[in-house]
């Protein structure tokens, strides 16, 4: 099936909202125990699993730091009467040091740009503005150029999607927290576009292709070398020459060796490596399941994927809710919180 001929599925703001943030905890949960392990090394993940990488067992449906992280973000904006950075960092150390908005009650992954934030925040007496300051100097640069801000992003063009540059500055400052390189800052404000015209197109009766989502990252305006060499593309040239559709080509239904579609914590593999997913896959289901597959970082490339797939499939019944999708709900632990802190995000993007 063309990309031109998949259309985005028409619903409420409500059930895009839903779909979406469920959408990541369920990916992110059928990805966690794939984390670490090599692609094509384990067996294939089409189910909700244990997950044994951490030194404890954690029962199958437990979502890991990237749901608990858009969670974070999410209440911060939901409760705070201005969007604030400070805020947010108060958050994710009430998460990584208590345990607040964890699966489980307490956390049990963190990566290494986020702890380093957190303990820059903790160590300046959680003073927000000082801590900022350190942390752009002190987490700036491109070795930090990791995937946190990404896998968190997605409440940000929830809730401002109606202004798309309201929706682009806010998912920089929503990076800026913890990984100011300037790499994810871009990474978060592409996306967050692309969401936030999902979001109009499927919400306001617009037709919008997945040819159409590709041309905007094709002919988004980056700073950055790194994006641009990926995804950058002439408008007329897509169909034809853009490399994620070659490649997709080329691969006919298989998953890609690591070499050709690196999933690793770097923030520009996370980011490609879900847009291949939601380009090469029809449904939600499908999917979530090939990001699941693709070992070393699955899990935040699914919850990345599951996102902006839970906007795109986002319904009350087919494509999003197959059986299978079904049953990775019903093993979903923590249902109830999920649950609140979606409903405070549909109140916060209620229009003024």
């Amino acid at each position: 099936m063309s990309l031109s001929s998949q259309i985005i599925t028409p619903a409420t703001v409500d059930t895009k909202t839903r779909c979406a943030m469920l959408g990541t905890a369920m990916a992110d949960a059928l990805g966690g125990p794939a984390e670490f392990h090599k692609r094509f090394k384990y067996p294939h993940v089409e189910s909700m699993g244990e997950n044994r990488n951490f030194g404890i067992k954690l029962p199958p449906g437990t979502w890991t730091d990237d749901t608990s992280m858009m969670l974070c973000l999410s209440r911060s904006m939901a409760r705070c009467e201005e969007f604030s950075e400070a805020d947010q960092l108060a958050a994710y150390t009430r998460w990584l040091r208590d345990g607040e908005l964890s699966a489980v009650g307490k956390c049990f992954d963190v990566g290494n740009t986020v702890r380093g934030a957190v303990q820059l925040y903790v160590g300046c007496k959680e003073n927000g503005e000082q801590a900022l300051r350190l942390i752009k100097e002190q987490l700036g640069g491109e070795r930090n150029s990791g995937n946190g801000s990404l896998m968190r992003l997605i409440g940000v063009p929830l809730v401002f999607w109606r202004d798309e540059a309201e929706a682009r500055s806010k998912a920089r400052r929503s990076s800026i927290a913890t990984h100011p390189n300037v790499l994810c800052q871009e990474a978060c404000e592409v996306w967050a576009l692309v969401v936030a015209r999902m979001m109009k197109a499927g919400t306001c009766g617009e037709s919008m292709s997945k040819l159409d989502v590709l041309k905007i990252f094709a002919g988004f305006d980056y700073t950055t070398s790194q994006l641009k060499g990926l995804l950058a593309c002439s408008a007329q040239d897509v169909e034809t020459e853009h490399p994620l559709l070659r490649l997709i080509a080329r691969m006919d239904g298989q998953i890609p060796s690591v070499a050709d579609l690196p999933s690793s914590g770097y923030v520009v593999h996370t980011l490609v490596a879900a847009l291949y997913a939601f380009l090469s896959t029809p449904n939600f289901e499908a999917g979530a399941i090939f990001t699941a597959n693709l070992g070393d970082d699955a899990d935040t490339v699914a919850a990345v994927y599951g996102g902006l797939a839970g906007v795109w499939y986002g319904c009350e019944g087919d494509p999003f809710w197959s059986e299978r999708v079904q049953e990775w709900h019903s093993d979903l632990i923590r249902k109830d919180l999920l649950e609140h802190i979606i409903r405070e995000v549909v109140a916060l993007s209620k229009p003024k």
